[in-house]
């Protein structure tokens, strides 16, 4: 049973994302691709930034997310990241949301519905996410 409902789920969500953020919420977001979990070390076989081939971070504005519903909240459209100059040398398994100001506070992060995998130069991929309360969603079920 979740601890709060629903409708507050949505609305810490639409405090830390998107155009209603609260005063303490970033500015904006960088979206970053990770070859494994960003949350578990490396040293404990945790995810590691993918790198090289022209794979750089993506900015998140507030406007770019949709209003929480069911404490869900997914971004409007997916997100397009730079075109590629060749492979990458790893797939990308997990996502995270970095603090815009600075780059280095890592705000939530997931996996990814599938690994994606660049296989040459060209069009860079397009990657959707969301955020949402882990006691909202379960079964990997959007609302």
């Amino acid at each position: 049973m979740p601890i709060r409902d629903r409708a507050a789920m949505s609305r810490s969500l639409d405090n830390d994302y998107g155009t209603t953020r609260g005063p303490n919420a970033a500015d904006s977001h960088f979206l970053a691709l990770f070859d494994g979990d960003p949350m578990v070390p490396l040293e404990d076989g945790g995810g590691e930034e993918v790198v090289g081939n022209g794979y750089a971070r993506v900015t998140v504005l507030p406007a770019d997310w949709s209003p929480a519903t069911d404490g869900y909240k997914p971004l409007t459209t997916p997100k397009q990241f730079p075109n590629t100059t060749g492979e990458w040398p790893t797939g990308a398994s997990h996502w995270a949301l970095f603090d815009g100001a600075d780059g280095t506070t890592m705000w939530d992060c997931g996996p990814l519905t599938e690994v994606l995998e660049v296989t040459g130069a060209g069009a860079g991929p397009m990657v959707s996410i969301a955020v949402f309360y882990d006691d909202a969603v379960s079964n990997d079920e959007e609302p």
